[in-house]
């Protein structure tokens, strides 16, 4: 018996919602920022490949610059970017947090690069591999 997508979702919250609840201080997180950090590299890793092995793409030009750029299409990918590093604010709070906040730089040399890897590794490769859509998800088949 197949489980509907929206039950599926409810019991895959609370699954993940459970261990969250059982946290104290922020110290506590280091196991689930690590499994996260697997799972991003995990999906991102999965999806790359169904992209790549999607072979339905036909012979797709590159340019520098796409053909019927607007401004607005450039603003949106400016925001786009500005969003995907929003979340900096938080550091402070990070810092203050840490029993040794001397060790932060430490540990934004570890974040830091592999953020800025991981979105370069989609943005390449996605691009490079020719997703055929004008919106990287929406061409993963």
């Amino acid at each position: 018996e197949h489980v509907c997508l929206c039950t599926a979702t409810l019991l895959g919250g609370l699954a993940l919602l459970l261990p969250v609840c059982w946290l104290r201080s922020l110290s506590d997180s280091v196991i689930i920022c690590l499994i996260n950090s697997i799972l991003i590299v995990v999906v991102v890793v999965l999806a790359l490949a169904a992209v790549a092995q999607d072979t339905t793409r036909s012979n797709h030009a590159t340019h520098v610059v796409t053909p019927g750029l607007t401004f607005m299409d450039v603003l949106g990918t400016f925001t786009n970017v500005i969003y995907s590093y929003s979340g900096q604010w938080m550091y402070f709070e990070l810092m203050q947090t840490m029993a040794v906040p001397s060790d932060f730089p430490r540990a934004f040399m570890l974040s830091g690069p592999f953020m800025v890897g991981i979105y370069l590794l989609v943005a390449l490769l996605g691009y490079g591999l020719g997703v055929g859509h004008d919106d990287l998800v929406a061409g993963v088949p």
